[in-house]
């Protein structure tokens, strides 16, 4: 008869500013019955992020969202990035995740990724096709080389009702513009908030968002320079 044991170890922040409870189950002949410190689970997942972040970083990233329909809030996003291969090697592939506030096919998002001369890449793979969250790589036209710079567009549609947009910065950028923009007659929040992604703790954004009235749309507008690596913003609009 095996007999095991299981305990919590604590509350860890993933990505998309979601919390995962993990627990520590030994018993004869598996695992430990001291559990791993939250430092040390911590850590882990820093390194397969490090990995990440010292592939590529940014000399921008402009995300412009525009409701085609307010009854249904459908909104066509436009996420372009000036990327920058850091690395030793070159790099033939981009990867992406999305998330939305209601239940989407990835068939019925028209998702298109081009590259700055307007070409078309080939999505790869779909290895998340979740009802609110998906992850693809793309296949680049040309490997990018280290040093190597190159501007990327990704467009896509989804519902967004709750308007709440949720950002995490997978390297340093150094600047990024955020814009959203609405027929006139629809209440906004205009609120940018900055996230702790351990814990969650959220405070008002600096600078303010900037508001203009053009004709029958509202656009607000948020820009800041300089980010880290792991900074998280929510925008509510």
């Amino acid at each position: 008869m095996c007999k095991a044991g299981m305990h919590p170890i604590g509350d860890y922040s993933i990505k998309h500013g979601e919390q995962l409870n993990l627990y520590n189950i030994y018993g004869d002949g598996f695992g430990n019955k001291i559990a791993p410190r939250k430092s040390k689970v911590t850590s882990k997942n820093l390194e397969k992020e490090i990995k990440t972040v010292n592939n590529f970083t940014f000399n921008g990233i402009e995300i412009d969202l525009d409701v085609t329909e307010p009854k249904t809030m459908l909104v066509h996003h436009s996420w372009i990035w000036n990327v920058v291969n850091v690395s030793k090697e070159a790099k033939s592939q981009i990867f992406y995740y999305l998330d939305g506030d209601t239940p989407k096919e990835f068939a019925d998002m028209n998702v298109t990724v081009r590259d700055d001369r307007g070409n078309k890449m080939e999505i790869l793979a779909l290895n998340a096709n979740k009802p609110f969250h998906k992850e693809f790589n793309v296949q680049l036209n040309r490997p990018m080389k280290p040093k190597q710079k190159k501007i990327l567009k990704l467009e896509y549609d989804w519902e967004e009702p709750e308007r709440t947009f949720f950002y995490r910065f997978a390297s340093d950028c150094k600047k990024f513009t955020y814009k959203f923009s609405i027929p006139k007659g629809t209440e906004l929040k205009t609120r940018v908030l900055k996230v702790d992604s351990e814990t969650g703790y959220k405070v008002h954004a600096s600078p303010r968002p900037v508001v203009k009235y053009i004709d029958y749309t509202v656009e607000v507008t948020w820009t800041k320079e300089n980010l880290r690596a792991y900074e998280a913003y929510q925008f509510d609009w």
